[in-house]
């Protein structure tokens, strides 16, 4: 079986590369160790010796890489006592006391508040890796969206490290109060309820909360911590609180506290506290969309703009900080667990976090506002929004373009008398330049394919007249792995079939875009021996080519023939995605083979479409804003949940963050293909 792939030929450039190194290196050491010249023998000489071997001449002293030269400044947004404080003490005694830093250099925990100032203090903080920060999700982002007059900071912008615990809440009441259930909560009237400052994540928790359950209550603001909030309930003087599952593990095991209701879903119960085992959830009485709406994660950032020596220093450090036997030892005794993530993972965490703070129903923004904060109306559109869609009517970046315009021109997520009209604009390289250099007034935007954007702005500069990274990225609709189809009654019946024929043809769209780079990466992994033809006007054209018998396979997204797959005109041959990709709801697809399954694990999903939601760089930040939050709103409403089902497309709604980090992901692998696949794609001519 042959096989030809792209990955292994970028292994052995690289490791050619390394062995060139290697000789280059010991060039060197031969040129500068030459032994000196012998001296003359004095008249009488002992007798001779054996030679002695030329001592070995050590290796080159391997480079140190950076290194803190001081002591470290770690800031907490919160007064001493609580949860974000007691993890941040002991990560910071392990770390200065471990042995993972230089001899001298100590970790010091300074509280700054309100949060606020202690957030601005870590974004502001000198980018020379000697000030860092736990910073607490979703209350940053919260705090950025809700009182952007007072919180000097963009939240996307920080350098993450790391996180040390993600903590879903809980509904506690007194353990002998009056409410021995939630349902005696939620049939009580007039009630109070405590909390910390407006927009931090126990605030945020507990009026989601108190709104998902419609609880008839006072949220009242200020509680200097959990402590403080929990004393209050022990006297009586509220109802309930809301606060984390380890924020009061101490009242709980005292039996001063009663957990009435978890809030998280079933995989954020932590098994080590047990008295957290039989509590029902909030889906269980009946609210599964509010089940782990808002969970609080412990991130640990230092300020943007960090070298990115230093940012690998202590990402690495403090990962293996946080997953050591001391740290370990540390949660035991503490009673506090830890749920160490790695840069990456609390990256993607903080991202879905944005996602969902700017879903929130105004109502719930409204009460996190600071008090005084003037909740002014801000920008709306003007008039009617063109949304261009870069392909030909009929295909599923237009289908789901049609489908979100008009669930945000009928669904009343637009000011009276908007709406959203879609023009299909092609080529692809016509279409996304319409995009990038729309007017950036709030009245363009557009479905942008990925990495087909990125494709043809490296593959074909010279006709691609945009920066992918330059764009204002909204969102994303929806991703597409891969599928390589063939006609249902054609000869190929399985992928061995297909790999063992010669002379094959294939039928894609034009070059650069998603579907043709995922053909001829496909093509190229599996060592087809085939010719690729470009330029079918959408993936219905390709399909009936394939149906009729004019070439033996075609290569498109899960979600582009659905209808052909109803009908059974065609068979799905090869899945071309990771397992976790494969949408459940496509029956057809459960059994179908994947490229891992094959052999070549290296390809799956090495290419995935993503529908992303774009407006023109330089866009207003309100105006930027306007769109993000009206965007996600509608892609996660009743009404495009309900025109998915209709039309048999399903939809993975992402956030303008969430959206951006997987963009950026798509740009690393086009940056990381074969030459050879890459000519392939460049437009003739």
């Amino acid at each position: 079986m042959r096989k030809r792939s792209w990955l292994s030929a970028l292994v052995m450039l690289m490791a050619l590369a390394l062995v060139t190194a290697a000789c280059g290196d010991d060039d060197e050491v031969a040129e500068t160790t030459q032994a000196p010249a012998t001296t003359a023998a004095p008249a009488e000489t002992p007798a001779e010796e054996p030679a002695e071997e030329p001592a070995e001449e050590p290796a080159p002293a391997e480079e140190m890489g950076w290194e803190p030269s001081g002591d470290v400044t770690w800031i907490v947004p919160y007064n001493p006592g609580g949860g974000f404080d007691t993890y941040s003490r002991g990560l910071a005694q392990v770390l200065s006391e471990g042995g993972f830093l230089p001899d001298g250099v100590t970790v010091v925990v300074e509280n700054i508040t309100p949060i606020q100032q202690g957030v601005a203090a870590m974004f502001n903080g000198d980018p020379d890796g000697h000030t860092m920060g736990i910073l607490p999700m979703p209350a940053a982002i919260a705090q950025e969206l809700i009182n952007p007059e007072i919180s000097p900071w963009s939240t996307g912008e920080f350098t993450v490290l790391g996180s040390i615990e993600e903590n879903a809440y809980v509904l506690y009441v007194a353990a002998d109060g009056p409410y021995q259930s939630i349902d005696d909560l939620m049939g009580a009237s007039g009630l109070n309820s405590l909390t910390v400052e407006r927009g931090s994540s126990s605030s945020i928790a507990n009026v989601v909360a108190t709104g998902a359950l419609g609880l008839d209550a006072q949220i009242n603001f200020g509680a200097e911590g959990s402590e403080e909030a929990a004393t209050a309930l022990i006297r009586g003087d509220v109802d309930y609180i809301v606060y984390g599952t380890t924020d009061l593990v101490g009242f709980m095991d005292s039996g001063d506290l009663r957990a009435l209701l978890f809030l998280g879903t079933e995989d954020q119960r932590p098994e080590a506290l047990t008295w957290l085992a039989d509590v029902p959830s909030i889906a269980d009485v009946g609210y599964p969309e509010a089940a782990g709406s808002v969970t609080e994660l412990r991130a640990v950032v230092m300020p943007p703009g960090l070298d990115d020596e230093v940012a690998e220093y202590w990402r690495d450090t403090l990962y293996e900080a946080m997953t050591s036997d001391d740290f370990a030892a540390w949660s035991d005794e503490a009673g506090r667990p830890i749920i160490p993530r790695d840069a990456d993972s609390a990256r993607g965490v903080m991202a879905a976090q944005v996602d969902t703070m700017r879903a929130l129903d105004p109502a719930l923004v409204g009460q996190l506002r600071s008090e005084g904060a003037a909740a002014a109306p801000g920008w709306e559109p003007s008039g009617d929004v063109t949304w261009i869609v870069p392909y030909n009517p009929g295909g599923g970046f237009d289908t789901y373009s049609r489908g979100l315009a008009q669930v945000l021109s009928e669904g009343g997520f637009l000011p009276d008398g908007v709406t959203v009209v879609v023009e299909n604009i092609t080529p692809i390289q016509q279409g996304v330049a319409a995009m990038f250099n729309g007017d950036p007034d709030g009245h363009t935007m557009g479905i942008l394919p990925m990495p087909a954007a990125i494709a043809q702005e490296l593959i074909n500069p010279e006709i691609s007249p945009w920066s992918t990274g330059e764009f204002t990225v909204l969102g994303s609709i929806e991703e597409n792995a891969y599928v390589l189809y063939v006609a249902a009654d054609g000869p190929y019946q399985s992928i061995d079939d297909l790999m063992g024929a010669s002379g094959l043809n294939s039928l894609t769209v034009e070059r650069g875009s998603s579907s043709s780079i995922a053909n001829v990466v496909a093509t190229g992994a599996l060592g087809l021996d085939a010719q690729i033809n470009f330029g079918a006007e959408g993936s219905e054209e390709a399909a009936t080519a394939l149906i009729r018998g004019d070439v033996d396979y075609i290569v498109y997204g899960t979600t582009d023939l659905v209808g052909f797959m109803d009908s059974g005109d065609l068979r799905a041959l090869l899945f071309l995605g990771t397992e976790d990709q494969r949408p459940e709801a496509l029956t057809w697809l459960a059994d179908v083979p994947s490229i891992a399954d094959v052999g070549y694990p290296e390809a799956a999903g090495s290419v995935t479409e993503l529908r992303a939601v774009v407006m023109p760089p330089g866009l207003d930040d309100e105006v930027a804003e306007y769109w993000k939050r009206t965007l996600i709103t509608a892609m996660m409403s009743d009404d495009f949940a309900a025109w998915s089902e209709e039309a048999g497309r399903p939809i993975i709604p992402r956030g303008s963050e969430s959206a951006k980090n997987v963009m950026a992901a798509q740009v690393d692998t086009m940056k990381s293909l074969d030459p050879d696949l890459v000519a392939q794609l460049r437009s003739e001519g």
